[in-house]
């Protein structure tokens, strides 16, 4: 694979889940770790990723950030959203990634009693004041743009938390 290929295949790798592992990016590959290290260094220099530890972390211009997203289809979203909770049940854990359809979902939980862990900082914000509502915020690189928590650390937490529902 020729160097531009592979930078590109790698900015690929981290554009699609937002964030890849030094490991996972040698698997795609095929390549050694220091050189998906150089890549990486070179990607971060003219602004494409972040580096992280143990990975990489996208900030390109195609993640759109939450205001932008909120405002398009917001009816569909919160119908999505009434219906969503209406299936989740009293004393529940549930999990919330972050996204303005699951911030909607979010809304319509208030005055339940409930377990909500999330990633997501718009959520945890907001649920931040409702005494039924046990949160729990998960940690790791947060995405200024989206307001999500993710990463290793954010991969490592949601291993060890069980929910009933996703």
């Amino acid at each position: 694979m020729l160097l531009d290929q592979r930078r590109h295949s790698i900015l690929q790798a981290i554009e699609s889940e937002g964030f890849a592992t030094l490991h996972q990016l040698v698997e795609t590959t095929g390549v050694s770790e220091s050189t998906i290290r150089r890549d990486l260094e070179y990607l971060d220099r003219i602004g494409q990723v972040r580096r992280t530890r143990g990975g990489a972390a996208y900030v390109g211009e195609s993640l759109v950030g939450l205001e932008e997203r909120s405002v398009q289809a917001s009816g569909e979203k919160r119908a999505i959203g009434r219906l969503a909770a209406s299936l989740i049940q009293e004393g529940e854990s549930i999990l919330l990634d972050g996204g303005t359809t699951t911030l909607e979902v979010a809304r319509q939980l208030v005055g339940r009693s409930l377990q909500v862990v999330t990633n997501s900082i718009p959520i945890a914000n907001f649920l931040l004041n409702q005494s039924q509502i046990e949160l729990v915020q998960i940690g790791g690189y947060l995405y200024p743009k989206t307001g999500v928590v993710l990463g290793p650390l954010a991969v490592s937490a949601l291993k060890q938390i069980h929910v009933r529902r996703l």
